[in-house]
């Protein structure tokens, strides 16, 4: 635990309606996140980009950053952060200072886990080494984007399916019936779904299994391993602690461990 202590959180926050501009040159590091909204954004005397949420974007110690909007605004989050452990992040790719802007194709996922970590820094019960262990997963997350995201011009039966599998993902979901209640062909259907959601639907279940599992798990409190397996739609506790250690690159139990005292 003790190399934990080796970062300063500096500020945090969370602004539905920033519309602020920016011009600085940081000596610390910022994971800003744009939810929703249009900002401009330009490093040194680099080619100005037109930034559209939702999309991730980093500044760091030594270029001269630029961003922001004078009129309108952007649904803003950041995080800032420096010292020995947010130098090795950089170092080893985890915060990948060298792809400064990463469109965001899960936004739902990557909100929610913004916000986890904003809730708790604002009380931050167990100290800080619970929240860099969630800005970890945070970053982690800027690697793992699917290749697709919903949107608009999706069929919208589809995204009332994927609407239904998040809201309660530990359901035993029968894909055949879900494609006749949606007046589609099974094979047309999985068409379509691929295309919503960037994955199969059998995929779709699972990540959202394992991300309830990780919230689960997460918390102060947190259920039993057998618990988390039946909430999350597990019968067989070998088969869940399979599908975890696979999804979170980590054991269960030791991922619950990492965030209790």
């Amino acid at each position: 635990m003790n190399n934990f202590k080796d970062i300063e959180f500096i500020a945090w926050t969370h602004r539905p309606e920033c519309n602020a501009w920016i011009d600085k040159k940081y000596d610390y590091y910022v994971l800003d996140y744009a939810e929703s909204g249009n900002l401009l954004m330009q490093i040194d005397d680099g080619k100005i980009q037109r930034l559209k949420g939702p999309v991730a974007f980093l500044t760091f110690p030594g270029p001269d950053f630029k961003f922001g909007r004078r009129i309108g605004h952007w649904n803003h989050r950041f995080i800032s952060f420096k010292g020995k452990l947010a130098d090795h992040f950089a170092n080893t790719g985890l915060f990948p200072a060298e792809t400064p802007i990463l469109p965001i194709s899960a936004p739902e996922r990557f909100s929610r886990a913004f916000d986890e970590l904003l809730n708790y820094m604002n009380e931050p019960e167990y100290g800080t080494s619970r929240a860099v262990y969630m800005l970890e997963g945070l970053l982690l997350q800027l690697h793992e984007q699917p290749p697709h995201k919903a949107s608009r011009r999706s069929d919208p039966r589809i995204l009332k399916v994927l609407e239904k599998i998040t809201v309660k993902p530990e359901q035993n979901w029968n894909l055949q019936r879900l494609a006749r209640q949606s007046a589609l062909s099974y094979p047309h259907f999985r068409r379509l779904f691929l295309t919503a959601a960037g994955m199969p639907p059998g995929n779709f279940i699972l990540a959202r299994r394992m991300e309830k599992a990780g919230e689960l798990l997460r918390r102060p409190f947190p259920p039993t391993l057998q618990e988390t397996a039946s909430l999350c739609g597990y019968e067989d506790i070998y088969y869940f602690n399979k599908s975890f250690s696979k999804f979170h690159n980590i054991p269960p139990g030791r991922y619950r461990d990492n965030f209790q005292l």
